[in-house]
């Protein structure tokens, strides 16, 4: 296949961690946002809070004209803050928990009946990354979209709606909300889960051929970041998001760049440790390597094109 990346998948930033004076909801919001529509290596942008609602349409304005497919960022919440949910001191980890209160971030599907968990058990305003991949295990086990991720509209189902020729599924009634609105996932949510998604086990895959590793060869399974520590590995493996090795062998570490450089801070031999493995790292520009833009179309698909790469899942 010699067709460009761009022919199956968007390259995007997210605009405020390049410019985080303006995850406020303030500051040179369309001045940094104009830089970014006008350079044609992003197809895509994550935007979050803005203030002003003349700044919000012509941010709008901007991204149409520039073709740009837009994202909301909802993480900021936590950075702007310097909020970790896996902060070690208590304190700092309930305000982290107060900040992010009502994402719902569990959710089962079991004999028609949905349950779901929420972050400080407050009322649900929204679905947080754990809870997502909760959404889509659950749905397509229990038959209610299929392996591309589309519903089944001709199902009878309570939860199942279409708002303007998109099908979405109602995970919390508005009744059982903050705001008095349902809050749902979309199609179009769940095509975008499943992108991402795709784009991880393509990574994986990729590297690991590069390599000459098969999946059985690994020891352990490092994931970093603190969205990792909140993954229920089963699920994440069911979609297709993890290669389907023993779970035993996948250890989440947290946010391992920020205590790796802590370390080389602290310690001349953890320095050392770092410089040493930075010279002898290869780089591969995914960008550019066809075997990941195969990999990436395969994994469009939930769990994978290839039953095979995950032998452990029955649905």
């Amino acid at each position: 296949m010699e067709e460009p990346l761009s022919r199956f998948a968007r390259v995007g930033i997210i605009h405020p961690m390049l410019w985080p004076e303006v995850s406020g909801g303030e500051g040179p919001i369309l001045e940094t946002l104009e830089r970014l529509v006008a350079d044609t290596f992003f197809q895509a942008v994550e935007v979050t809070t803005m203030s002003d609602e003349e700044t919000r349409l012509a941010a709008r304005r901007l991204c149409e004209v520039g073709r740009v497919a837009v994202a909301f960022a909802a993480q900021p919440v936590l950075l702007r803050s310097r909020l970790s949910l896996n902060d070690p001191d208590d304190a700092a980890r309930a305000r982290a928990v107060e900040a992010v209160k009502g994402a719902i971030e569990k959710v089962v599907i079991s004999e028609g009946q949905l349950d779901y968990q929420v972050i400080g058990n407050a009322k649900p305003r929204g679905i947080c990354g754990s809870g997502l991949i909760d959404c889509i295990y659950e749905l397509v086990k229990n038959g209610i979209i299929d392996p591309l991720g589309k519903f089944h509209r001709d199902r009878k189902d309570d939860r199942l709606r279409i708002e303007d020729n998109i099908p979405e599924y109602i995970i919390a009634y508005p009744e059982e909300t903050e705001s008095g609105a349902a809050v749902v996932i979309t199609e179009l949510d769940i095509d975008n889960l499943i992108k991402s998604k795709g784009a991880v086990f393509a990574a994986i895959k990729s590297l690991t051929d590069y390599i000459g590793l098969g999946f059985d060869m690994i020891e352990t399974f490092y994931v970093a970041g603190g969205f990792g520590s909140y993954l229920d590995i089963s699920k994440s493996i069911a979609i297709g998001l993890l290669p389907d090795i023993s779970r035993e062998k996948i250890r989440f570490i947290g946010n391992s760049s920020l205590t790796g450089a802590r370390m080389a801070l602290l310690s001349e031999t953890a320095m050392e440790t770092c410089i040493n493995v930075s010279r002898s790292m290869t780089n591969v520009e995914l960008s550019t390597y066809q075997p990941f833009t195969e990999e990436y179309i395969a994994a469009l698909f939930l769990p994978h094109t290839n039953r095979k790469l995950f032998p452990s899942v029955t649905y």
